[in-house]
């Protein structure tokens, strides 16, 4: 062996703050697979190998041969070397280093830059602030930490699922998360726009992977209209009430439009600074005020004085209330109470009948209040679909703003990531 070897190798075996592993690979005779021959052991080599390690400095010692084949079509001797699993330089990161750098970066918590510094700091690494990334196209999370993790999602599943997909230019993803939870239950890349039949597909592994949900919450997409029912006989299904009171808020703002259009200028009485076209430019600027539940000391005084001088703005606002009041309900049947008084009331089916006609269709299809049959303690987190499309936005602003993950191999990978950390307790 050579000296300057055995002076290094010396050094790290005597040195109390390094770790070293010793890995033997020499045979006296061996097959290799990209030849597809035996070869005999010529000479024994060593290569030496620093690792990443989470608490100390760690080289690996591979023990290697070459090896000598006789080739017949050069017909001549040929030498071959041991390749080593996992190591393509002097260095090797091994998963779980690799992983818990990548963690941070993966849910939000730091840049890519400060995890690349943390990771110099903690973990003994090397890198520059692209090598997280490149490190996320590398390593493979092994089957059985994705079998433990499976066990664990499967044990603590509340029963309540949320549906919702995104879009990467023509590409559709599926995330099918337990909202209860926070966790991911099932995702999928479709080959261009997804359909009926590809959900219904999707929620048909959830049940051959064990889960058995008892409500299901998403929004008024058509990919969902019978799918979920098909699939599932007895289940809840409840429409996102964060998508339905942004859907139906257009009629009362197609309600403020007509009365801006109506105004007649020279009966409009005193009170407010403009008139003409500028009160008009004036009542457009301001008209989300009427359709916000919440408004601010300054924006109440603002809008008190236009209902005092137009009466109709004032019946719009408190039907607009009356509205949003039905989804404050404490129970079903204060919600159905409320729900039928509003529906029943003659402004609004003059007003607003494309919202009567809309919420009929949900409550019909008992879509509305499906939420409240269940515990009090989780009805906004089962009443709408934002928690799977948190899930969504982190996926879309780490595959949007890294190029190396706008493959579909590196996008899986991705998922595979929000897979792990999402659902590991």
């Amino acid at each position: 062996m050579n000296k300057n070897i055995n002076n290094i190798i010396n050094n790290i075996i005597n040195d109390n703050n390094i770790v070293v592993i010793e890995k033997d690979y020499i045979s006296k005779t061996k097959y290799f697979q990209e030849i597809n021959a035996e070869a005999v052991l010529h000479k024994k080599k060593i290569r030496i190998v620093q690792n990443a390690n989470l608490e100390k400095k760690q080289y690996t010692i591979y023990h290697i041969g070459q090896y000598k084949y006789f080739d017949s079509e050069k017909n001549r001797y040929r030498y071959i070397t041991d390749k080593i699993e996992g190591v393509t330089g002097k260095r090797h990161y091994d998963d779980e280093t690799i992983i818990r750098a990548v963690k941070p970066v993966l849910e939000n918590k730091m840049t890519i830059s400060d995890a690349s510094n943390y990771a110099k700091e903690n973990y003994h690494l090397r890198s520059v602030p692209s090598t997280i990334w490149n490190w996320a196209g590398i390593i493979e999370i092994t089957k059985e930490s994705k079998k433990e993790i499976e066990n664990e999602t499967k044990s603590r599943f509340s029963g309540h699922i949320g549906i919702d997909e995104v879009y990467d230019n023509e590409d559709g993803i599926i995330f099918i998360t337990d909202l209860v939870n926070n966790t991911i239950i099932s995702s999928k890349i479709c080959e261009g726009k997804p359909d009926n039949k590809i959900i219904e597909e999707e929620l048909k592994n959830i049940i051959n992977n064990g889960f058995t949900p008892v409500s299901c919450t998403k929004d008024g997409s058509p990919l969902y209209i019978n799918t979920i029912t098909k699939v599932f006989i007895d289940i809840s299904i409840q429409t996102c009430i964060f998508h339905l009171i942004k859907n139906l808020i257009k009629y009362f703002m197609d309600w403020h439009r007509r009365i801006r259009s109506e105004l007649k200028i020279k009966s409009l009485p005193r009170g407010l600074k403009c008139s003409g076209n500028k009160l008009k430019q004036f009542l457009f600027k301001k008209r989300t005020l009427f359709v916000k539940r919440n408004l601010k000391e300054k924006e109440e005084i603002e809008i008190n004085k236009i209902m005092e001088a137009l009466p109709e703005f004032k019946r719009l606002r408190n039907k607009y209330l009356k509205f949003l009041s039905i989804f404050d309900s404490q129970n079903i049947d204060e919600a159905e109470k409320k729900y039928w008084l509003f529906i029943s009331d003659p402004i609004v089916n003059e007003k607003l009948p494309n919202l009567v006609k809309q919420l009929k269709k949900h409550f019909d299809n008992k879509e509305l209040f499906s939420y409240m049959l269940f515990d009090k303690s989780i009805w906004t987190k089962i009443r709408t679909t934002n928690q799977t499309e948190r899930t969504n936005r982190k996926f879309r602003k780490k595959q949007k703003t890294h190029y190396r993950i706008r493959s579909k191999i590196r996008r899986e990978k991705l998922i595979d990531f929000m897979y792990y950390f999402h659902n590991h307790t």
